[in-house]
Order: C-alpha cells, then structure tokens, then sequence
C-alpha cells in the first residue's frame, strides 16, 4: 500500500479521469457552517495538488465526464459542471432538494445522473442543461448510488432499504417497456394535448391499435 495524498480537509469524494492524469477530489472544510473545494490532482506530477473552485456550502459528490467535464454536487442538493481548463462560468443544475450522494456520466456523453437523499435520480440532458431532468422519483428512501450500464439504456440506482431498480435511459427502452402495459396507442387529441399539435402524430407502439 502506498499513500498518494494526504488531506487536511475530509475528502467526500472523487473521481479519475479517463486519461488517467487528472483526480478530482470534493472537500469538506469545517465542521459548523462548512464549505467546500475542489481540489486537482496531477498523477503525472506527482499528485501535486491546486485548488481549483471554493464552494460555499461542504461538496459531497463528484464525477468527471470522457471529455473532462466536471460535476460536484453540494450538501444543499446543487449541482455545478464545469470543464477543466476552461474559463467559461459553471452551469447550475437546479431541482434537487437534499444531499447530493452521487454523480455519474453517461460513457456517451448524453446524460449526467444524480443521485440525492431527496430520494430520486435525475438524468440531465448535456446538449440542454437549461431542460427540466428526467426525474426518477419512486424510491421510498435515499438514494445512495447510481451505474449506467455498459451500453448506456440503464440506470441503475441502489437505495437505503438495500433496493436496486433499472430505469431505461433511451426512447426506444422506455417505449419499449410502456409498450408491454398498454392495450393501445395515443388518440389524436391525447398527441396534441400531451405531446405537440406542431408535431406529426405518430404511432408509439407499432404492435397495438390506433388511440380512438
């Protein structure tokens, strides 16, 4: 066993890059009123260290996407995602209302998924973070830790009742599994009221009938 760094700040959590260059630890500095940082680490330069973002609340989750982007997830249920090297502001990702227990990125970039003591998951959509997230919310209990699957069309998320449910990620898994529950597709109105009048009406489920 080796010790490659030593903190005087509680690390929460951290993440490596794809690379393998880069770790990303969150803190927590303090105990009352705590903050946090964001703390950088080159592998290659011996894991010599910078801070590289102060939070005002304590950090408690991290994750890093294939293109080096960054998520950190707070106590108060924010979110932030940057980009290494970057100086463009961070985006806020805003609905969680408790404590941050996960962060993951899809391997294709599509998503970030967060797991809170809220109790849900969401997945937030990378090409339009400014979009409300597919919110998973039927978890009676914490959610403590969420896996995409190796290709992508599951989530997986574990609870503290020491449950583990799979959600699709993709239209075609989701359409797929409503396709199994219903005896017949949307009406005209249905598609216009829950979907779009500006979109073509088209048939969900090819394998049962026309909505009426």
């Amino acid at each position: 066993m080796t010790e490659v760094i030593s903190s005087v700040n509680r690390i929460n959590d951290f993440s490596l890059s794809q690379d393998g260059q880069w770790l990303i630890a969150v803190t927590q500095v303090g105990e009352t009123n705590a903050t946090g940082e964001v703390v950088l680490y080159d592998l290659e330069d011996g894991y010599s260290a910078s801070v590289i973002h102060k939070h005002r609340r304590a950090l408690l989750a991290t994750g890093i996407g294939n293109d080096n982007s960054v998520a950190i997830g707070d106590v108060d249920g924010l979110i932030k995602v940057f980009k290494l090297f970057s100086n463009d502001t961070p985006s806020d990702l805003i609905g969680h209302t408790s404590e941050i227990d996960q962060i993951e990125f899809s391997a294709d970039g599509r998503f970030i998924a967060t797991a809170s003591k809220d109790k849900t998951v969401k997945l937030w959509n990378r090409k339009e973070p400014n979009t409300q997230p597919i919110n998973l919310k039927d978890h009676p209990t914490w959610v403590w830790t969420i896996a995409f699957s190796p290709d992508n069309n599951q989530i997986l998320a574990g609870t503290q009742e020491s449950v583990v449910r799979s959600w699709p990620t993709t239209i075609e898994a989701m359409s797929d599994e409503i396709c199994g529950q219903i005896d017949r597709n949307l009406s005209k109105d249905e598609w216009t009221l829950f979907v779009s009048e500006d979109i073509e009406y088209e048939k969900t489920c090819e394998n049962i009938p026309d909505g009426e």
